[in-house]
């Protein structure tokens, strides 16, 4: 079946909150990101995230990050000891397969009792935390009081305590946080190890995620963003996740990946044929064994010839069905097609 995996973008990207919430925002002319000293956010945070999840919130419990150590640098901000994991327990886990292994069943059955007690029942929550401007944090008089009075010495401390506080709120209603990767990059081998690592950046990046010991997922920009319309099908289906990561990555902890859609340029004229077949490419990697589609290992290369055939032939199924997607071969995502008629024609024809 699918599991849906909702996100709440914060403390960045939450502009449109201040509508109908003006008083978690740091003023009515500075939007975002979301102000950490109203004594509104969290709580609305808590709120909203309980109708996704189901948990009671009714008695909510005491968040125990120490403010006063969050001015002393980013290697202490400490993640609350209800979930932190001590160094002798990281040593003393089982290996990665079988941790891996343990932590799917333990999902998995988390995810069955909790389908019938709330509105999304997966057990990964995402809380994005990508893209955070500072300005509107340091113009605002009440977040720089609130800053100083509580220790922090400027914008990447609120940051941290506040990507940390909404994770914590997360598992306390029993989710696991996903993050995008600047969380990760702030706190390094100090983020809880309950998190997932969203990767959006270069591959690069993704190996020193792992190589930390952190499950995560691959969106790399470069190949799997369909607001990038110069990227093509076939490039698209070559960027393999596990694929040039070092010796010291262990590719076990990647859990998936996603092929995004941002919205800065579709409205409801462009959307399908901006989306479909290339995220049909990126489902059939993501999907499919690696020796399916790699049988004589990466280096070898695969069949792109098959896989086009089969792409088509999904490209005429959606049209068939009043999805509007593009042509295959486009160069560019939106082009038109290279001649009339149906697509079985073009197809037979190109």
């Amino acid at each position: 079946g699918v599991k849906i995996m909702i996100e709440f973008d914060v403390p960045g990207h939450a502009a449109s909150w201040c509508k109908g919430y003006p008083e978690i925002c740091p003023s009515t002319t500075c939007l975002q990101p979301l102000d950490p000293s109203s004594n509104l956010t969290f709580p609305l945070i808590t709120s909203l995230l309980s109708e996704c999840t189901g948990a009671d919130v009714s008695t909510p419990t005491v968040y125990q990050h120490d403010l006063k150590k969050a001015s002393a640098g980013r290697a202490s901000v400490a993640t609350p000891a209800a979930t932190k994991l001590t160094k002798a327990e990281k040593t003393t886990t089982l290996p990665a397969s079988a941790a891996l292994k343990a932590a799917s069943v333990a999902r998995a059955e988390l995810d069955k009792k909790k389908e019938q007690e709330s509105l999304f029942p997966y057990s990964l929550l995402h809380l994005g935390g990508d893209e955070v401007s500072y300005t509107c944090w340091e113009q605002s008089p009440q977040v720089l009081a609130w800053e100083a009075a509580n220790g922090i010495s400027g914008s990447e401390g609120t940051y941290e305590y506040f990507v940390d506080r909404v994770a914590t709120i997360t598992r306390d209603q029993q989710r696991t946080p996903v993050q995008w990767v600047e969380v990760f990059e702030h706190f390094g081998s100090n983020l809880d190890q309950n998190t997932v690592v969203h990767v959006w950046k270069e591959k690069s990046t993704l190996d020193g995620v792992l190589t930390a010991g952190y499950n995560a997922l691959l969106s790399n920009q470069d190949f799997w963003y369909l607001d990038h319309l110069s990227v093509t099908w076939d490039q698209m289906y070559l960027n393999e996740p596990t694929a040039g990561l070092s010796a010291t990555s262990d590719p076990a902890l990647i859990l998936g990946g996603e092929s995004c859609m941002w919205a800065e340029t579709v409205d409801p004229s462009d959307l399908h044929n901006t989306v479909w077949p290339r995220a049909a490419a990126v489902a059939e990697v993501l999907w499919t064994p690696l020796d399916v589609i790699y049988p004589n290992g990466i280096a070898a290369g695969t069949d792109l010839a098959l896989a086009e055939d089969r792409l088509e032939t999904f490209r005429c199924l959606l049209t068939r069905r009043g999805i509007s997607a593009a042509p295959v071969t486009n160069t560019q995502a939106r082009y038109q097609p290279k001649e009339p008629n149906s697509c079985f024609v073009q197809r037979r024809r190109l």
